[in-house]
């Protein structure tokens, strides 16, 4: 089987796990090529101890997608050379108590998966009647079904970084470097020019500028509405989606929408299904995880401000932001 990332028909299909089975739900790990502008960064050792755990207690692993970021690692031998032992733990685990993977938009080459690490591969996955599981590009209004655009706004993002040697991310809080400040300076610039232009502004810019707000505001891919949609939709109880990097836990009506957060950066979240309940927690500080960061959302408070508006009220100046220096 060739190594090479040639994409793939994605097919749409179901795994169905009965209610009492205990499940490990995890997703956006995105394992690079291990250097510096690898976001997955230092938790090789965390994660082995999670998948320990995960294999101790005879539990299934879900990973929602986003497991390799390939994009930044510029070629599979690159990553599997950076995370072998990890990739030969996650095949060990898939053929002990299993794994299954739930296809996301870094993921063009489904064979790797199967024929490598034992996965079993699918589109979306349900608990019984309880849980309905997919990665979550599905509801981001920059995505959505179609993948084709993805790609390339990844690798330039990715060789951006890879230039500069430096994040360029969201929230401009928790990456308050220089490249990242002069990025929302030209940023602000770009929204100034929308404020005049309205209508008249090319779509495709228009729609990146909304997907730049919705990130920097605090609704990241910009996908909660489409999120609450997807709730008065589907029969089950739960709705489970990565892709956002936005973990949390939070009651939509007589309903309950949980993002699987990430493993990238500093965060190691992940949710368990015990056969009664699902718990989101954070593996390395052994925090729970609330619906803190979404209440904001579902109370609409984030839809009164725009970026300019968040401009105004942060910018001090000099590349300086109230924000920034706070955090």
């Amino acid at each position: 089987m060739p190594l090479s990332w040639a994409k793939t028909e994605l097919e749409e299909s179901n795994i169905a796990f009965p209610e009492m089975q205990k499940i490990y739900i995890i997703s956006d790990l995105h394992l690079g090529d291990g250097t510096r502008s690898d976001s997955f960064r230092d938790k090789r050792q965390a994660f082995r101890n999670f998948l320990a755990d995960v294999r101790s207690e005879g539990a299934h692993l879900i990973i929602a997608g986003d497991l390799i970021d390939f994009h930044q690692g510029w070629s599979i031998d690159r990553i599997i050379t950076a995370h072998a032992i990890l990739f030969r733990e996650l095949s060990d685990l898939a053929q002990e108590t299993g794994v299954t993977y739930l296809w996301g938009n870094h993921d063009f080459d489904l064979s790797y998966f199967k024929e490598l690490l034992n996965f079993k591969v699918h589109s979306s996955a349900t608990i019984g009647d309880i849980a309905l599981i997919e990665h979550g590009h599905q509801y981001d209004p920059t995505i959505g079904t179609d993948l084709q655009t993805s790609p390339r706004i990844n690798k330039l993002h990715h060789l951006m970084e890879r230039l500069l040697d430096s994040w360029l991310r969201f929230p401009l809080e928790n990456f308050p470097n220089i490249e990242n400040r002069i990025l929302f300076w030209f940023f602000h610039k770009l929204f100034w020019l929308r404020s005049k232009m309205g209508k008249n502004m090319p779509k495709f810019l228009s729609t990146k500028l909304q997907s730049i707000e919705d990130n920097q505001l605090g609704n990241p891919a910009g996908m909660f509405d489409a999120v609450q949609k997807r709730l008065t939709e589907i029969p089950q109880r739960y709705l489970i989606t990565g892709h956002s990097h936005l973990p949390g836990m939070i009651a939509v009506g007589e309903k309950n929408y949980i993002n699987t957060g990430s493993w990238t950066f500093n965060a190691s979240q992940y949710l368990v299904w015990d056969g009664v309940q699902f718990e989101l927690k954070d593996w390395q500080t052994q925090r729970i995880i609330s619906d803190q960061a979404y209440r904001p959302l579902l109370d609409g408070e984030w839809k009164d401000l725009d970026f300019l508006g968040w401009w105004k009220e942060n910018y001090r100046g000099w590349l300086r932001f109230k924000k920034e220096e706070e955090a």
